[in-house]
C-alpha cells in the first residue's frame, strides 16, 4: 500500500490547562508555528499515529451551530477566507476549554494541523501531554527538558473536507 502523501499548510500549539477542582484555561499562541523539519516531524508522527489506530469513532457536526459553532467557524476560515488559521484555531481553543471545564478531563498540549492528504483538506487535532526527558547542552552538561510524549496522546480527530470545501467526515479517537 503506498503511503499517503501529506503537505502541511499551517501549524500551531496552544496550551490547555486543567488543575483538579479549577476551570480550565488556556495559553494561546499569536501565529500560526513555523512548518520546519521539526514541525513536519511532528505532524507526520501524528498522521501515522492515527492511522494505526483501529478504533475511531466516525461522525457529523450538529445543525445548531449556535450551540456547536464549529462548522461555522471552518467555513470563515477554510471557504470564506474570512479568518487566518491562527484566528480559527483560537476560536476553536475557546470551544474545547469550555468542553473542558463541563468533562473535567485533564489538560496538555493541543496540537491543530491543516494539512492536504492527496485530495482532502484534513485540519488534525490532538491534545497530548508531555514528559521530562534529559538533554546535552553544546558544552556537554546535562539538563531536563519536556517534551511531547505520545504515550500521553489523549485524544486526536480529523476533519476531512473535499476540494469544494464540503464537510465531509469527522474521525475522533480517544487514546485513554
Amino acid at each position: 500500500m503506498t503511503p499517503v502523501q501529506h503537505t502541511i499548510t499551517d501549524v500551531v500549539v496552544h496550551r490547555l490547562l486543567k488543575q483538579e477542582g479549577a476551570p480550565a484555561s488556556v495559553e494561546l499562541r499569536p501565529t500560526a508555528c513555523a512548518v520546519n523539519d521539526a514541525a513536519v516531524r511532528l505532524v507526520e508522527r501524528l498522521c501515522s499515529h492515527y492511522a494505526d489506530r483501529s478504533s475511531k469513532g466516525y461522525g457529523r457536526f450538529e445543525d445548531d451551530e449556535a450551540t456547536y459553532p464549529l462548522p461555522y467557524m471552518l467555513k470563515e476560515h477554510v471557504v470564506e477566507r474570512s479568518i487566518d488559521f491562527a484566528t480559527v484555531s483560537q476560536q476553536m481553543m475557546t470551544q474545547l476549554q469550555a468542553c473542558i471545564d463541563e468533562e473535567a478531563e485533564a489538560g496538555g498540549f493541543v496540537i491543530i494541523a491543516r494539512i492536504t492528504e492527496g485530495k482532502t483538506d484534513t485540519l488534525w487535532v490532538a491534545v497530548m501531554g508531555e514528559a521530562l526527558g534529559t538533554s546535552i547542552t553544546g558544552t556537554l552538561d546535562i539538563i531536563d527538558c519536556a517534551h511531547l510524549d505520545f504515550s500521553a496522546l489523549k485524544a486526536a480527530g480529523a476533519i476531512h473536507s473535499d476540494f469544494e470545501k464540503k464537510f465531509i467526515r469527522a474521525e475522533v479517537a480517544p487514546w485513554q
